[in-house]
């Protein structure tokens, strides 16, 4: 039972008749009437257990008092927990020190000697460490009755199975112990928590002790069983079996007795808090439901409604009614002006993802707006040709965005947002349809680029071009089209629907009156724009400690990265320059209560900033006293003083640290929340464990000091963790570099520069050449000749005896950066055996016979790479002018002798590939032909057929190179 009281936020009633009570960030006890018994004075407590209550009276001490409010014994503990039925209560008498148990008068029944124990079942058998990976069960005298094996042991729970896990086990890596330590449940996917005896295992299964349970149906998604016997539960949208028959998706109760109860046919979804769904209140086995005609009804476990609310006009405007299942009403809430109707959140209408516009029949006036804004642009263009105006407009029509937090709660969330996208875009197109007429699926779009998907409709324009060349088959036409497109990042996802307006290529092109054509781009290499290579950029001058204040004064997290020798109070100062959020970088050491207390004194908005988990209890007694009239102060302060009765990762990093125990944190943590939302006078190795198991990125947010050698491991062979910056210096032997560039070649950049050498530089390339940016330069060429090496002697062993390798193009490159070019050439012909179809070799050689000064040797390769590829760019750095090229390329005239034969050579490779026609060919390409100019022939060839030709008109040559660049490979310095 909750008693919610005026004093502020309430707690649940003990057996004893008391609840804590929260009030101005510090805790009491109240009783049943909601009335002050023992008066708000503590900053922590527990709840009442067998007659006595944990209180937190200082920062590091915790003291039991009784159910008067006196203390019980003498005695102060570092941690104290809750006491048993057998009269022992686990504790630990200092930081950092072994835990033991005491009695009811505080003393030592059984001696600190654990590493961590938990609290003692009804029978006299608990959870212990011996160590942090060695757990076993101990009896009321201390004495093992399991060995102390298991890698970790969580207390026992109401049912009287304690869960453990043991990555070290094959067999059984996790599952469930009864008192006597036998293996009751196991598996690799069983939960953490169980209920009623029940356990969840994997995503959509439940086990207990007599086995897994089986349904008539199949679950999609479930949720744990609560204390009452049942579990919430999605049906999936297909039928068992191997036809996979598609069937309408079913909410509804799972029983422990393996039945499956539906929800009623008038009920729409489960309520939601911010998308998700609360728990039922313990001891109320009830669950609320948005019902199709707006009222909530609260199901029991046979889905039946046993209340609901009810909107109602009375007399001062709307109220809500409580109403039994007779219809009585039961309690009536004091009337408003009105009140808002409680959205679904699963079930949306396709309409209020729109973005634009409002309504679907809204769609085809904007679609006619876009056409008027392009026609207008493409008579700009025939009357001024200054320039190239953009003559291609895309505008999302439609979002279906999922957040991480919901993706990763509702595994069925993405099908059922992209059927809400499907629904969308079938009215979309009903809409255009009933407008512009039936569609076409393969429109001549300009700058559309090759979209499978895309469905379009042409128009023609209302006033035809003025232009000096006659009109052709596709001229004074524009195109509206539609297309899907659909993304992911960090778990988030997305589903959108797109709207693209432009002329076709032939419409295009006629308004551009040929000065778009085949242009060049001039040889300016000097522009070429540097991507900042930010390991580069942290190398400056200066002592060690001058340099780390550089780089915190331009990025504030950087400042965990900083080793605990050379941390400083001016480090901390400068990082919380940038703002108050630097806090959450800070470790526990230097986050102290004077810099706090300083930042909340600083200003209002200072100490909106603070991080929620760094909020002590005193600093927010001190923000209420300067702030309490500030409105932006009590906005924040009261969004951020709500416990939500459903916390993850979402929700609990919203609440200040003070306001949270560790039974919440625990509860957050096992719904994946990060530690970096947790105060950190709450975590516990516990709780680290459990979130370390969640993601072992979460290391970086662990003092460097319980860093082990183990958890370094664990977390380099993860590539989604990214933790080396995080990894104390001392631990990062070569082997673990190694490990963490062989799992990802990009945690290279992360590491310090004297960390990457040849050895660790090579393992990563052989990951990713591309990486090769951040190899530091006198390192770039020893670590390719180390791959180079390794190639060559396992050719050596198979008995290939190859001189050549594949990872010879590699140091050809590294060679050219270095204006090495003979040995770039050297290297490349050598690359050209190992790899023969190789542009970037050819190009390479080319680059070097031009700068060389040998001339026609560089024309002969630089024909050689645009008969592959007229559009080509350097590998390493696709800004780079190769326009050069092309004049080059042209040079090449096929008179006689071997440049003859290797002009028809290649110009036959092109014709049997379908790039260069033969008799039948235009005059102008035929030109070219002759003219040596294969690659060219080739390129305006492929204009006719390829919509890319047409961004490139669309948004002009210059332009189109920076914004191809922007999304490749960075540039090399």
């Amino acid at each position: 039972m909750v008693v919610r009281t005026r004093h502020g936020q309430g707690a649940r009633l003990h057996r004893h008749g008391l609840a804590r009570c929260c009030e101005g960030g510090l805790w009491g006890f109240v009783n049943l009437a909601g009335e002050r018994v023992i008066a708000a004075q503590y900053t922590e407590a527990e709840g009442f257990s067998n007659g006595l209550a944990a209180v937190k009276v200082s920062d590091d001490q915790w003291r039991y008092i009784d159910c008067d409010g006196q203390f019980a014994f003498d005695g102060a503990f570092s941690h104290a927990g809750k006491f048993s039925a057998c009269g022992l209560a686990a504790a630990a008498p200092g930081q950092d020190q072994p835990w033991g148990y005491i009695d009811r008068q505080g003393r030592w029944a059984i001696a600190p000697r654990f590493y961590r124990a938990w609290a003692f079942t009804a029978g006299g058998v608990a959870p212990a460490g011996a160590s942090q990976r060695k757990w076993g069960l101990i009896d009321n005298g201390g004495h093992w009755i399991t060995p102390a094996s298991f890698e970790f042991i969580y207390p026992f729970n109401d049912d009287a199975y304690a869960s453990f896990t043991d990555s070290g086990s094959d067999d059984e890596p996790g599952g469930y112990l009864d008192p006597r330590g036998v293996t009751v449940i196991g598996g690799k996917w069983v939960s953490k928590e169980m209920h009623a005896g029940v356990a969840v295992n994997g995503d959509r299964g439940f086990v207990t002790a007599d086995g897994p349970l089986t349904f008539p149906v199949e679950l999609r998604w479930v949720r744990e069983f609560d204390d009452s016997g049942y579990a919430l539960a999605r049906t999936a949208d297909f039928a068992p079996g191997p036809k996979a028959i598609p069937v309408a998706t079913v909410w509804g109760f799972a029983q422990r007795d393996g039945r499956f109860v539906p929800a009623p046919e008038n009920a729409l979804e489960p309520l939601t808090l911010d998308g998700f769904i609360p728990d039922n209140e313990s001891g109320t086995p009830l669950t609320p439901f948005l019902m199709r005609d707006g009222q909530i009804a609260l199901l029991d476990s046979d889905a039946r409604t046993v209340l609901h609310w009810q909107r109602e006009v009375c007399a001062g405007g709307e109220c809500a009614v409580l109403y039994d299942h007779a219809g009585t009403a039961l309690w009536r809430a004091m009337p408003c002006d009105s009140l808002a109707v409680h959205a679904p959140f699963f079930v949306l209408p396709p309409e209020s993802f729109l973005a634009p516009v409002d309504t679907f029949e809204q769609i085809p006036d904007f679609a006619t707006a876009m056409l008027d804004d392009i026609e207008c642009r493409l008579h700009e263009l025939v009357d001024s040709q200054a320039g190239t105006p953009r003559t291609t407009i895309s505008h999302r029509l439609l979002r279906v965005y999922i957040s991480e937090p919901h993706n990763t709660e509702y595994d069925f969330l993405g099908r059922v947002r992209s059927g809400t996208r499907g629904v969308a875009r079938e009215r979309i197109i009903a809409a255009l349809e009933q407008r512009f007429g039936p569609s076409d699926t393969d429109p001549d779009l300009a700058g559309a680029g090759e979209r499978a998907d895309s469905i379009a409709w042409p128009v023609q324009l209302r006033q035809p071009l003025k232009t000096m060349h006659g009109a052709k088959v596709d001229a004074n036409r524009l195109w509206i089209a539609i297309y899907c497109d659909d993304g992911s990042e960090d778990a988030d996802a997305w589903f959108d629907i797109w709207m693209d307006c432009g002329p076709s290529i032939e419409t295009l092109e006629m308004a551009s009156a040929g000065t778009i054509a085949e242009q060049e781009d001039p040889d300016d290499d000097d522009d070429d724009d540097e991507i900042e290579d930010t390991a580069e950029d942290d190398a400056l001058a200066g002592t060690p400690c001058e340099q780390w204040i550089a780089a915190v004064k331009r990025r504030d997290y950087a400042i965990e990265e900083v080793r605990a020798e050379l941390m400083d109070d001016v480090l901390c100062e400068t990082a919380l320059a940038h703002g108050s959020d630097a806090l959450l970088y800070l470790s526990a050491r230097w986050q102290t209560p004077e810099r706090l207390a300083s930042l909340v004194r600083k200003d209002v908005y200072s100490a909106i900033r603070i991080p929620p988990a760094c909020m002590t209890a005193a600093a927010l007694a001190l923000a209420r006293a300067l702030y309490g009239t500030d409105p932006d102060w009590q906005e924040a302060d009261a969004e951020a003083s709500t416990v939500p009765p459903y916390l993850n990762d979402y929700s609990i990093r919203k609440v200040w640290g003070c306001l949270l125990d560790y039974e919440q944190c625990l509860r957050a943590v096992r719904e994946r929340a990060s530690l970096a939302s947790i105060p950190r006078w709450l975590r516990t190795p516990e709780l680290e464990a459990i979130a370390l198991d969640n993601d072992i990125g979460d290391i970086r947010w662990l003092e460097k000091g319980d860093i082990t050698a183990d958890l370094v491991r664990q977390a380099l062979s993860d590539p989604e963790a990214n933790a080396v910056r995080y990894i104390p210096a001392a631990l990062l032997s070569t082997e673990m570099c190694l490990l963490a560039v062989r799992t990802e070649a990009t945690t290279l950049r992360s590491m310090a520069p004297e960390l990457r050498t040849a050895e660790i530089c090579a393992a990563a390339l052989e990951k990713d050449r591309y990486i090769l940016h951040d190899v530091p330069e006198a390192v770039r060429e020893p670590a390719v000749t180390r791959l180079i090496d390794k190639d060559l002697r396992s050719s050596t062993a198979i008995r290939e005896q190859r001189t050549f390798s594949k990872w010879h193009k590699l140091r050809a490159w590294i060679k050219l950066f270095q204006q090495d070019y003979q040995g770039a050439i050297a290297d490349a012909t050598q690359a050209l055996r190992a790899l023969p179809e190789s542009d970037d070799a050819h190009y390479i050689i080319a680059y070097a016979f031009r700068e060389t000064g040998q001339h026609d040797a560089a024309a002969r390769e630089a024909f050689l790479v645009l008969s592959s590829d007229s559009d080509y760019r350097e590998e390493f750095n696709h800004n780079a002018s190769t326009a050069w090229l092309h004049p080059l390329a042209r040079a090449v005239r096929p008179c006689a002798g071997t440049q003859r034969q290797a002009v028809q050579a290649d110009s036959g490779r092109l014709q049997e590939r379908g790039i260069l026609p033969g008799d039948g060919a235009s005059r102008e390409l035929r030109a070219l032909l002759r003219a040596g100019g294969a690659a060219h022939a080739r390129a305006v060839h492929r204009r006719r057929a390829r919509q890319q030709h047409g961004a490139r008109l669309c948004s002009g040559s210059a332009a189109g190179r920076g914004a191809a660049g922007a999304r490749r490979t960075q540039v090399l310095r």
